[in-house]
């Protein structure tokens, strides 16, 4: 009776240890898996794209005259029209990427709730700003540019001319190497018939603008090889 009462405490040590170890086991296998997932997750974070709120203008030259104004019952653009063309192409080019790249491209929004989290504005210092924006997004590719220059020129009998000059490039968050791109001094122009009541700011913005972020965005993921 004893040896029968010894060999069936001897099993039911061993199936306690038999199934400790297939549970220490299985735990570490789940745990592995998890980091894995975690450093794949970490992985595709760095090929993230995020675009940086563009800067400017720098310089502006507005061309109209009393006979234009009366034709079309429009008013010079104010600074803080123009100051918003700049943040209209980011904008614009965060929606062009993202709807070429999916995932990868870090939203406005995103973007918006990282900087009001870490106390910056678009006009903070960049440097710092662009280091903590893209440790924060997980982000490893950064756009960034300004316009250098607006120009308008309205005109009472043809069609009136748009300029926007436009310096940007891509380059590694960590800021290692060469840009992977870059457009320096680029000139789009376009000409506009003007409409009476629509302003100088909106064609800008909603015309012209969209045309823009759609051939930097094409430039930025051909150069990305996506």
């Amino acid at each position: 009776m004893r040896n029968v009462l010894c060999c069936l405490f001897s099993s039911r040590i061993a199936g306690l240890t038999l199934a400790t170890m297939l549970t220490f086991i299985c735990g570490s296998a789940a745990q592995a898996e998890a980091t894995a997932g975690e450093t794949a997750e970490a992985g595709k974070g760095s090929q993230k794209l995020l675009v940086l709120p563009f800067s400017g203008p720098k310089t502006v030259a507005i061309d109209d005259d009393i006979i234009w104004k009366m034709k079309t019952g429009n008013t010079d653009p104010t600074k803080e029209e123009l100051n918003g063309i700049p943040r209209a192409i980011s904008s614009q080019l965060t929606e062009k990427l993202k709807a070429k790249l999916g995932k990868a491209v870090v939203t406005e929004s995103e973007l918006n709730k990282a900087m009001d989290e870490a106390g910056l504005s678009a006009t903070a210092d960049k440097s710092s700003r662009n280091t903590e924006l893209a440790r924060k997004l997980a982000a490893g590719y950064l756009v960034e540019g300004n316009i250098d220059r607006l120009e308008f020129d309205g005109n009472t009998v043809l069609s009136d001319k748009y300029v926007v000059i436009v310096t940007a490039k891509l380059q590694k968050a960590d800021g290692a190497g060469s840009p992977l791109w870059k457009v320096s001094a680029r000139k789009f122009y376009k000409k506009v018939k003007a409409a009476k009541g629509r302003s100088v700011a909106s064609v800008f913005t909603d015309e012209q603008v969209p045309e823009i972020a759609e051939t930097l965005a094409l430039e930025i993921a051909q150069a990305l090889g996506r």
